[in-house]
């Protein structure tokens, strides 16, 4: 059975070390974009967080709490990204297919959110693995979540984590 399509955005699950995962905040400008639950929010050179606006982030700052509508202003709530987090996060093809294609580093399909949930869409770009260059590391297939399978091959649900190399 192929696996649902379900872009989740990158949703924080443990930390590898221990300890609770919390909360922190940042500023977003007041002409922000909107920013929904579980986006990718990196710092921008203006000093603002913000949604990740391309595939390879490079001040990533975590995970969002929470949902900021665009032109909001004020602050957005975020899970900060660590060495130990490690995410849950769909790949948006069917180039994870293999044992081989695990413990890569990806780059990150990044998208709006969902309007109506207000929760990301944002996706591991599965067409663009390699040694070591891209912001997304996938360790491992997620365990499935209910009776419907999670396989290796279109759309699968992977654990990740950020490439420390590429990203902080």
């Amino acid at each position: 059975m192929a696996n649902t399509d379900f872009p989740m955005g990158f949703i924080p699950i443990y930390n590898q070390s221990g300890g609770e995962l919390q909360s922190v905040v940042h500023s977003i400008a007041d002409a922000n974009d909107a920013i929904y639950v579980d986006d990718v929010v990196e710092l921008h050179t203006d000093g603002y967080a913000r949604a990740c606006g391309s595939d390879q982030p490079t001040r990533v700052l975590g995970f969002a709490s929470e949902y900021k509508a665009a032109s909001s202003g004020g602050t957005i709530s975020y899970v900060p990204v660590s060495p130990d987090l490690v995410l849950r996060a769909q790949v948006n093809s069917a180039d994870v297919d293999a044992q081989g294609d695990l413990e890569l580093s990806y780059a990150i399909d990044y998208t709006t959110g969902d309007t109506t949930t207000k929760r990301s869409k944002m996706e591991i770009a599965g067409a663009t693995s390699h040694a070591t260059d891209y912001a997304i590391f996938i360790l491992r297939v997620a365990p499935s979540r209910n009776s419907v399978a999670n396989a290796l091959g279109e759309h699968v649900t992977v654990e990740c984590k950020f490439n420390p190399t590429v990203t902080f």
